[in-house]
Parts: structure tokens; sequence; C-alpha cells
């Protein structure tokens, strides 16, 4: 069913009524866009800001906290009783270690190395013996403190009763223990317990981070997991490790683990003479619970919209219902004039005054209709039977007259003046469809030559053959029109490309068609510029300017050519 034919059958009030209903639904749609997108964005950008601080403060706290036991173990290594290490027995020194590590309960193991590498004494003699000279973390120490990252420590993990189910993982610190004179007496090393990260982490994260699902993740500098997830798990792929890792602090909206996320990320940087292992922490909200808000506010608005659509909706049926009360009458009124006797004029309406003026003014019209109605259908007959004969008479006449008038005597193409008629007819139609006007602008080469080597009848007959090969070539719709002297123009609604095609064809088939005339054989060429009619030129002499133009480079590249113009710095591209 036609929309038309379905709301004629709608009453006023109805329509009304649908009309300011679907208005108002539209508005509160749009307007749920609007605050959607708008707090949406604010609300994230808030969010976001927040979990980078978050992020921040636990850099800050691993950063510190591990500047701390930097130095615990730099300035162990310093203490006098462990620099004379000659003069102390291997029972004093572990006596000695097992006091420190009450002193530094977060570490698991506390060691003394002797220069080639074997374990001279530890706390509760773990590892006494035993050679490590191939740990990075001894060798890292030879040269200076030293700092690993997380790793798995097998043979101490299992001295220490650690479960499989739960391995026992380590932070390397070492520092190297020097003679006076500056030489390596052995290597003092610490196993600092991974669960010193768990701990920095759940001091960092409140309970209102619980309640609102933020969580904390710490990753090394390849993004494996350290804390946070299962360990040793692959994040590097997360744009705001990426970021993170380049020097940037901030977050990023992204998917994790299948859950779309706000994570806030900042990495390590170290502390004073600490490095830093280059770790990045990501704190994390799924972007459901923290846009949650939004959500809510986006049901209230379509709520709140929706009742007030259907009170709208009522109030426009009431209204346009009284409105119409009146038209109701002069309808049923007007229906039964010329039907009912007893119904001579309409009924006066009340209401408002656009209504009694409206009563009045076809009151008044009936009247003129009703005096006038006599007359009329006497003089109907007469007038339509002049009118036609008048009318075929004129327009004979007309059409005579303007082809005269638009026609070239010579060649029968349009001049000038038919070309600017139809030219406007086109430059409307391409406005008003968006479609596409080129021109061509032909000019026969040497065409001086053929009247002074053979006269100006065999000239005329010339021009009358190189019209014919254009209409032969010319689509329909083409307009063809001789502007003066050897020029013809060529009006094709086709793009560029098409239009060059066309002029290379009649080109060419004009080269191979010499004009026969008189027992004498004439050889034709032409040059031909090409150029689109633009939306903004003013009218399609414009268009032909720029063909001129090209027209020119074509005479002065050697003629015998098609040119499309460019530009102002008539850029060229010939065809063929």
């Amino acid at each position: 069913m036609r929309p038309s034919h379905f709301l004629d059958r709608l009453s006023l009030p109805t329509q009304l009524g649908i009309a300011i209903g679907l208005l108002m639904a539209a508005l509160v749609f749009l307007s749920t866009l609007a605050i959607d997108s708008y707090t949406t964005r604010r609300l994230q950008d808030r969010i976001g800001t927040d979990l980078a601080v978050r992020a921040t403060i636990m850099q800050k706290a691993l950063d510190n906290g591990m500047y701390e036991r930097f130095r615990d173990v730099v300035n162990l290594s310093n203490m006098h009783f462990i620099l004379n290490l000659e003069q102390a027995s291997d029972r004093q020194l572990a006596a000695l270690l097992d006091r420190m590590k009450k002193t530094y309960p977060l570490y698991s193991w506390i060691g003394i190395v002797k220069p080639d590498g074997t374990v001279r004494a530890s706390t509760g003699d773990m590892l006494v013996g035993v050679n490590v000279s191939a740990r990075d973390w001894f060798k890292g120490a030879l040269n200076g403190p030293f700092v690993g990252d997380v790793h798995d420590a097998m043979l101490l993990a299992k001295l220490l009763g650690a479960s499989d189910l739960e391995p026992l993982r380590f932070i390397d610190v070492a520092a190297p223990i020097l003679t006076r004179d500056g030489k390596v007496a052995g290597v003092l090393g610490a196993h600092l317990s991974a669960e010193w990260l768990r701990e920095v982490r759940n001091s960092t994260q409140s309970n209102d981070d619980l309640a609102e699902q933020r969580s904390f993740m710490i990753l090394d500098q390849n993004g494996k997991v350290l804390v946070g997830g299962p360990f040793g798990q692959d994040y590097s792929e997360l744009a705001s490790f990426r970021q993170a890792r380049a020097g940037k602090n901030g977050f990023v909206r992204e998917t994790v683990n299948g859950h779309d996320s706000i994570i806030g990320y900042r990495a390590t940087e170290g502390y004073k003479d600490y490095e830093g292992l280059g770790w990045v922490v990501l704190s994390f909200q799924p972007a459901e619970r923290a846009l949650a808000p939004v959500v809510r506010l986006q049901y209230v608005i379509i709520l709140v919209g929706l009742l007030l659509a259907s009170l709208a909706t009522i109030l426009g049926w009431l209204t346009a219902r009284r409105l119409a009360s009146p038209l109701n009458t002069l309808r049923a009124t007007a229906e039964a004039l010329g039907r009912d006797p007893h119904e001579a004029n309409l009924p006066r309406l009340f209401g408002s005054s656009e209504m009694i003026a409206l009563s009045q003014s076809l009151r008044a019209l009936v009247r003129r209709l009703q005096r006038a109605e006599g007359a009329v259908e006497q003089m109907e007959s007469q007038v339509e039977s002049r009118v036609a004969e008048k009318t075929s008479e004129l327009q004979a006449v007309n059409e005579s007259l303007i082809e005269l008038a638009e026609r070239d005597a010579l060649t029968g193409l349009l001049n000038r003046r038919g070309l600017e008629a139809r030219g406007r007819h086109l430059m409307t139609r391409m406005r008003e469809t968006g479609g596409e006007l080129s021109v061509m602008l032909l000019d026969i080469d040497h065409f001086k030559a053929v009247n002074d080597l053979h006269g100006h009848p065999i000239g005329d007959k010339v021009l009358q053959a190189i019209a014919w090969q254009c209409l032969a070539v010319a689509r329909g719709e083409d307009v063809i029109c001789r502007l003066g002297g050897e020029e013809i123009a060529i009006l094709s609604a086709s793009p560029l490309g098409g239009a060059l095609k066309l002029a290379e064809r009649l080109r060419k088939r004009i080269e191979s068609n010499p004009v026969s005339v008189e027992s004498v054989l004439v050889s034709i060429t032409v040059s031909i510029g090409v150029a689109a009619v633009n939306q903004s030129d003013p009218d399609m002499m414009a268009g032909i300017a720029r063909a001129d133009e090209a027209l020119y480079m074509a005479k002065r590249s050697g003629r015998n050519r098609c040119v499309l113009y460019q530009d102002a710095s008539a850029e060229r591209r010939f065809a063929g």
C-alpha cells in the first residue's frame, strides 16, 4: 500500500497525534545518542585517568620498594664484619646471615659466595658448597650491584619445602664484597620472594577497588605476567603494554581475555641508583562495570522520553480533533451543495480567527461561482474551439521561426543561438542530476588553404561534409553547432574520458575519408579541443572557452590531434 493512500485513510487528529509522537520519539532517540556519546566519553576519560593514577601509585611503590631491597643488600655487603671474610669462620658467617634474615624477612635466602662461585655460608646452610658461578646474579654481581627479574629456583624451592602446585619464585639481588684495595673477595647474594610483589599489589588495592572490579597486573619487560594472572602468560600484544614500554603513561580501552576493559598503564622507572627492571603495571576495570551509570542514565532518558511522547501524542490528537470539528461541518455542507436544495451556501465557522476568515472567504467564493457558472457554460465551447485553432496556428509559426533562427543555413547544424538555448537546458539538467557535461571544439586544419586552392564553393562543400561526419559519429542526444567559420562545437552529456574517445573517433574518420567535390578529392584533417563544463560555470561559453584553449594547444602541437584541457598551465594529454 502506498504511503499516500494509507495517510488518506487517517483523520487529521490521528495524523497529528502520530506525527507529534514520532517527533518526540525521534528527539528522545537523538538525545539519548548524544548524551550517551558525551557521558561515555567523559566518564571513560575520568575512569581511565583514575586507573592511570592507580597504576602510577603501584609503580612508585614497586620502584621505591625495590630500591630499598637493592640498598639492603648493598649496605649488607659493606658491613665491617662481612668485609673481614678472612678472619671470620664459616659458622660465624652463617650465624650472621641467619640474624640478617630475621631482620629482613622478605628474603627467602641470603648467602656469601666465594670468588670461584662456591657458596661459603648461607641462611639455614642451604646451598652451602654448591657452585653458583653459572648463575646470572653471581656473574652480574662480580661487576657491581645486580638485580635480576622474577624466576623459578627449583633447587632452592625444594630446600624451602615448596609445593608443586605453587612453585616459589624469586627476585635476585646481589652485590660484590670488596677488599680495601678494591678486589672482589666474594659476592653477597639474596633471593627476594616474589610474594613481595603480591603484597605490594594487595596493599595498593583497596576494598573499593574490589567492589568496583578494579584489578592490577604486573608484567615483566617482555609482557609476561608476574602478578595478577597466570604466571608467564604473554600480554605483549596489548596496546597498553606497548605504550607503557614506549615510555608513555595513560589509559586505553581494549579487549583483554575476551572482555572489553579500560586499562591504565605505567612502566617502572627505577629509583636513584636502582635502574629498574622494566616492569609494567596495568590497572584494569571492565568497561561494562565502569560505564554502568551511563546505561542506567539511558534507561531513565528512554522511559521519561516515552512518557513525554505518549502525553504529547494524546494532547496533539485532542487539539487536532478540536480544530478539525468545524472543518468536518464544512465538508458535510460542501458535499450537500448542488444536491440538497435546502443548502445554498457554506456554513459560518467559529473557533478561531482563521476559521472565521476561511468561512467568509469560501462563502463569498461560492456566491461568485454561482453567478459566473451560467456565463462560463455558454462561453466554454466557443472559447475552447477558438483557443485550440489559434494555438495550433501559433505553434506551427513559432516552430518554423525557431527552426530558421537556430539553424546554420550552410550546414544545417545549430547556430550559436541554438547552442545557447540547448546549452542552458543541458547545464540545468547537469546541475539537477549531478551528471557530467563535456564540450568538443573542432577546427578544420589549413581550411584557408582549401578555399584559396579550390575556391569557396568547394570549401563550403567541405564544411557540409565535415558537418555530416559529426552527425554520423555523435550520439542522438549530443548537440552539434557551427560557431562560425570552420569551427564546430559538440556538447555531450558524458564524462571527459568518453568525450575524448568520441573526439578521437571523429578525427580519425575525417582523416580517413577525403571529401570528393566535382572530381576533386580534398584530404582534410581537424584539430579538436576537449574540456569539461563545470557545475560552477555561469554558462556554456565558459566550457567552450576552455575547449578553445585546448584547441589552441592542438594547433600549436602540430594539428590533426585531440587535446584534453587540463588546467591554466595547459598540461596536455594526447589521444592516439
